[in-house]
């Protein structure tokens, strides 16, 4: 995987309920791999993307080299992808956005180990299956995960698909459809494929726009790559403005809780639009990524990735659907199951969630410890390290520090009281 695609995709990119296989003319099975499990490359190279650079900002190359440099030792350690990604060599469209205050992969890693420094939490987190039972547990709206593809894990509740037998005769029971598939340990939606139907003529698996492919092969390749982990869930149907939109797909609005003492609040949010025949909603394969006023909901300002450079979109490319003035529905709502979700990880304050909006309403489709901060900075064009993300580094660091201490005080009593007992025998 290339470092554009790490970079402008986000480092910890949740899977997106609405992957398919790659559409194409003919509706013909793919003659390559079914499941996409590596990411694309960019289609610039970096000289171009300095003369790019040069002729936008009116800056000599030097110029841009410098700042280039600059940003990658500053606090938010910007790599030169990253740089480029988040359109930092164009000052006008930033409109006098503090540069310092962007943050790349780099610094985001140590700044989700400061704020979550409740390392203990991860584990629950990462695992799908444990937190999808939770949210549905207290009445939160998310994914149904109906069938297991696992050697020795078993879930209670859950089709336990035994190999590879077991996995063909789940795929040829028409009553299973429509399905998502995706891996139970996967970043990015890869490895994920949609399908509404199983035509037993062919013996093949039906795409949500048209597209088949032999189920035997699917079967192999989800063997052959994700043996040891592999969910299948009910699929998704977006809400009837957004497939307007977009067309018949999901469209998932990623959201940044961050928690402090009064509790949960939206940090940042960006609206992942798919387009053309991409297989998931992720930025980096051509689709579209939305600005949204915190308020409404209402899309401000759309892009579209397209060499690692974002460029204004201003209607959706398979529909014409106007972008600008497009509203997420349920906005409120949307903002208020991040919320609710995130007070169940106390130990987590920072968390980046991915949902969907569906006719009934929005449905988490997915947590992550380690939120994507490069989406939101495109998006809003302006860095993730103010005020408030600084503070909660300053106060992850301090509750860690004080945690250790409590621990090492602790081991000590403990261990004088064990002494003392061998002592007295």
């Amino acid at each position: 995987m290339s470092a554009l695609a790490r970079t402008v995709d986000g480092a910890a990119e949740a899977d997106s309920q609405q992957a398919d296989l790659p559409n194409d003319s003919e509706n013909a099975a793919p003659a390559g791999p079914v499941l996409q499990t590596g990411g694309q490359r960019a289609s610039l190279g970096l000289a171009d993307l300095l003369k790019h650079a040069a002729e936008v900002s009116g800056r000599s190359l030097q110029q841009v080299l410098t700042e280039i440099a600059r940003l990658a030792f500053g606090p938010g350690k910007i790599s030169t992808d990253e740089y480029f990604a988040l359109g930092l060599y164009d000052d006008v469209a930033l409109a006098g956005a503090d540069k310092r205050a962007f943050v790349g992969v780099k610094a985001a890693r140590q700044i989700w180990v400061d704020v979550n420094h409740r390392h203990d939490w991860y584990g629950f987190i990462d695992d799908k299956l444990a937190v999808e039972a939770m949210l549905r547990g207290v009445g939160l709206a998310t994914t149904e995960t109906v069938a297991l593809v696992a050697r020795g894990r078993k879930r209670p509740g859950l089709v336990q698909i035994d190999g590879r037998d077991g996995l063909l005769g789940f795929l040829r029971n028409g009553e299973n459809f429509p399905l998502f598939g995706k891996p139970h340990a996967s970043l990015r939606s890869y490895g994920a494929a949609s399908f509404i139907a199983y035509e037993a003529t062919t013996d093949s698996l039906i795409g949500r726009f048209g597209q088949t492919v032999t189920v035997e092969k699917f079967a192999d390749e989800v063997m052959a790559n994700y043996a040891d982990g592999y969910l299948f869930q009910r699929l998704l149907s977006p809400h009837e403005d957004i497939a307007r939109l977009c067309g018949d797909r999901i469209a998932t609005i990623r959201v940044v809780t961050l928690a402090d003492e009064a509790g949960p609040a939206v940090l940042r949010t960006a609206w992942k639009i798919p387009a053309g025949g991409s297989v998931a909603d992720n930025y980096w394969r051509g689709n579209l990524l939305a600005t949204l006023d915190p308020e409404s909901g209402v899309v401000t300002r759309a892009v579209r990735h397209s060499g690692a450079i974002a460029r204004v979109a201003e209607t959706h490319p398979d529909t014409g659907s106007a972008l600008v003035g497009a509203v997420v529905p349920h906005w409120q709502a949307v903002n208020e199951i991040a919320c609710d979700a995130a007070s169940l990880f106390p130990g987590i304050p920072l968390i980046g969630w991915d949902i969907a909006v569906t006719p009934a309403g929005p449905v988490i489709v997915e947590p992550n410890h380690t939120p994507d901060f490069i989406l939101p900075q495109i998006a809003d064009r302006r860095g993730v390290l103010d005020e408030r993300l600084s503070a909660a580094v300053a106060r992850g660091k301090a509750n860690a520090k004080a945690r250790k201490q409590a621990l090492k005080a602790f081991d000590r009593r403990e261990g004088m009281g064990r002494v003392r007992q061998v002592v007295k025998g």
